[in-house]
């Protein structure tokens, strides 16, 4: 019992670590028509419907607006 139960606890030490750096499904690039890059690290986001809710988002924090290039590019379901 004891060599089974360390063979369980080995798989899970080792499982453990590549689960946790497993990528998973991102926000596609290309998902939504308008991306904004913003704030001092310079972050980006292509989750916009409009530019004035990009425009929304960026207020205050600074940032800008672009057309999303992928989008239109990816495959509807």
């Amino acid at each position: 019992m004891r060599i089974y139960m360390a063979v369980i606890v080995s798989a899970v030490a080792v499982a453990a670590p590549a689960a946790a750096t497993t990528p998973v499904a991102a926000q596609g690039f290309g998902q939504y028509p308008w991306c904004s890059q913003y704030g001092s690290t310079g972050s980006e986001s292509c989750s916009y419907n409009t530019y004035t809710q990009c425009m929304d988002t960026i207020s205050g924090i600074g940032g800008y607006c672009y057309q999303n290039p992928a989008y239109g590019s990816v495959r509807r379901r």
